[in-house]
């Protein structure tokens, strides 16, 4: 009898993995059959099993949607499976799954097993392929030459890295440094910590604008956009506002700040870019994007990236973000020193926006102490100019090779619109809903045709 109760516990767990492979969100799906031919150690936790058996398996079949009643006799079979002292049983699944399964159990369990699941040795994280489907990982040793994804005389660079015209041709963090993809992927799984204060949570900042220009509902749509496809990949999203940034002890110092800060045409929009970083300090921290930033290949976590170093993961662009609360209250105050540096240019600027302040954090100019890195900074969020350009031609495997690179989120800029679509300065705005539904349609079917 207890040999068949271990085979219904494996059954149970292996139909937890099933379910997070294919119900939910369409991502879930497409990283189970992405990932299905690989395999890699994923944890179950069968310690808390034996130690409180009857809450361990009610959590699991509400995870699963299930009934179950276990009489007393079951649960003695079932604590005499376990092993005792051994905390952790391992098993082969995908790692995406495993991770993503780690994760939600986590969140799923009572809160006094999560510990023991979070400690649990052998626990998966997943780090991005280095080069997409369809092509090859091209290592150099030179030292002015990076490592490449090579297919047949074309070439891109492997994720975590920038293309250049020059050599190195794709450069690494720095760009002078080759890029080294083994070494970029390690880097990535390494760095992911836990997000104990908002897991699987999405943030942007939103204030109206008091301008009456007729555009108030198109932002409107806009918003509801990014919070219906963050939702789509399993995110729970957060609308954040001046209300939150008052709370800050740093506001009004940044009111006084302002004075010394040229904000060009717009200051309104433009203090309102400055407050988000006060608002996410007060909120508890973790991911933020713009409103105009939208998942790819980024289902909801519990991790931050960066050590919960504060992460920019568009170069210099505060497009998506992350940081532990205690790093987006330094970062708060530090955009604010970069700004006030970068006005002592000649001549002086019109306008210092926080995207100006950051590229000085990020290429130092805006550094007091320039001997240390203000910040992580990647090349993980796609600029739609590129993409918008084909939405108008018929999905194709082509078209698709752009969509199905790993791309963490892709930025649907007012720019991006413009320069991909010739759009009308004014028709970016009141237009950019329907663009931003229509690249991430091309996107899931491009996913569907490399996965049918």
């Amino acid at each position: 009898m207890p040999e068949v109760m271990a085979e219904q516990f494996a059954g149970l767990s292996k139909a937890c993995a099933d379910k997070a492979a294919s119900s939910g969100s369409d991502v879930h799906r497409w990283q189970h059959e992405q990932h299905s031919g690989r395999t890699e150690s994923f944890v179950l936790f069968y310690e808390a099993l034996a130690l409180q058996p009857r809450e361990t398996l009610e959590a699991l079949a509400k995870f699963l949607q299930l009934e179950v009643s276990l009489t007393e006799e079951q649960i003695a079979e079932w604590q005499g499976v376990t092993k005792p002292g051994e905390r952790c049983q391992i098993s082969s699944y995908p790692p995406w799954i495993a991770s993503y399964l780690s994760s939600i159990l986590q969140k799923e369990l009572p809160e006094d097993l999560r510990g023991h699941w979070a400690s649990c040795a052998g626990n998966v994280s997943w780090a991005p392929e280095p080069c997409p489907r369809g092509t090859e990982l091209e290592v150099h040793n030179e030292s002015r030459h990076g490592d490449i994804c090579r297919r047949s005389r074309d070439y891109m660079c492997p994720n975590m890295c920038r293309q250049l015209v020059d050599a190195p041709y794709c450069a690494g963090k720095e760009q002078e440094d080759p890029c080294r993809a083994a070494a970029a992927a390690a880097t990535w799984q390494d760095m992911l910590v836990p997000n104990p204060h908002t897991p699987w949570v999405i943030s942007t900042y939103y204030e109206a604008s008091s301008k009456k220009d007729g555009r108030e509902d198109a932002r409107q749509l806009t918003l509801a956009t990014w919070a219906q496809h963050w939702q789509r990949a399993g995110w729970k999203t957060r609308v954040l506002g001046l209300v939150d940034a008052q709370k800050s002890p740093f506001y009004k110092q940044l009111l006084v700040k302002f004075a010394q800060i040229p904000l060009g045409q717009n200051p309104e929009y433009e203090k309102a870019c400055y407050f988000r970083y006060l608002a996410m300090s007060e909120a508890g921290g973790g991911w933020m994007s713009d409103y105009d930033t939208l998942p790819l290949h980024f289902p909801a976590t519990s991790d931050l990236v960066g050590n919960g170093r504060f992460t920019v993961l568009q170069g210099h662009i505060p497009a998506l973000m992350s940081g532990s609360q205690e790093e987006w209250a330094r970062m708060s105050r530090l955009l604010v020193e970069s700004a006030v540096m970068l006005t002592r240019q000649t001549p002086m600027p019109a306008l210092v926006s926080d995207m100006h302040a950051m590229a000085g954090l990020v290429d130092k100019s805006g550094l007091k102490n320039k001997s240390e890195d203000a910040l992580n900074s990647f090349y993980m969020v796609a600029d739609a100019k590129d993409y918008v350009r084909t939405l108008k031609r018929p999905t194709s495997s082509l078209i698709c090779r752009r969509f199905t690179f790993f791309r963490l989120a892709i930025h649907v800029s007012h720019a991006s619109l413009a320069a991909g679509l010739a759009l009308k300065d004014a028709d970016v705005e009141t237009q950019r809903p329907h663009f931003m539904n229509q690249t991430m349609e091309r996107f899931w079917e491009c996913l569907e045709m490399e996965n049918p």
